[in-house]
């Protein structure tokens, strides 16, 4: 599906709000590029074999995921590729996108999906102590088991937004239709203004 300007979809969120599955089935759906900023972090991990349990260095790799993700999101914008792109964005790299989208011509929607902090608190907990997380994206010593901790480092992922904005309430994973976030999408993409939920 292509217009006459590209566009960037922006698939943005607190951490356990489900982004990431939406994102890859947007990507899916439209036929493009997906850049998420997760496993570029796990990649910068298995590369560097360092513990981000055990070390200062944590922070690190979240810093150095970022970058990467926002260079190779300048890379398909220099080439003029509509994409999706994925991470909990916070409203600095808003700062760092927006001048890149509008320098290159494109058009931004982002989805922002969101939770009961307690509800998103859960389910990172649970997730965490599952086998499911790439040991690169465990976060160190356990500082999110804390409640007020998780809201502080990863609230500010609530107020990032570039362009048009839907707003995709996660709390209950049963209540979300992705048909109706799909729609929305393609109203965007086809030159209408996406529907705020």
């Amino acid at each position: 599906m292509r217009t006459a300007k590209p566009y960037i979809i922006i698939v943005a969120g607190i951490p356990a709000s489900g982004k990431s599955v939406y994102g890859q089935h947007i990507a899916k759906k439209l036929s493009v590029p997906l850049v998420e900023k997760n496993p570029i972090r796990e990649i910068l991990y298995d590369v560097l074999h360092n513990d981000t349990i055990a070390s200062e260095d944590s922070p690190l790799y979240g810093r150095a995921s970022f970058t990467v993700t926002f260079h190779i999101a300048e890379c398909l914008m220099k080439a003029g590729t509509s994409f999706v792109l994925e991470g909990n964005f916070s409203p600095a790299a808003a700062k760092v996108l927006s001048p890149m989208i509008e320098a290159y011509g494109y058009r931004p929607l982002t989805l922002l999906f969101d939770a009961d902090m307690e509800v998103l608190h859960r389910r990172f907990c649970e997730r965490e102590e599952t086998d499911e997380p790439h040991l690169g994206l465990i976060m160190k010593n356990g500082a999110f088991s804390d409640l007020d901790y998780f809201e502080r480092a990863l609230g500010g992922a609530r107020d990032f937004s570039i362009g048009e904005k839907i707003l995709v309430d996660t709390s209950d994973f049963s209540t979300v239709s992705y048909d109706d976030i799909d729609r929305a999408v393609i109203n965007f993409i086809g030159g209408g203004h996406a529907d705020e939920s």
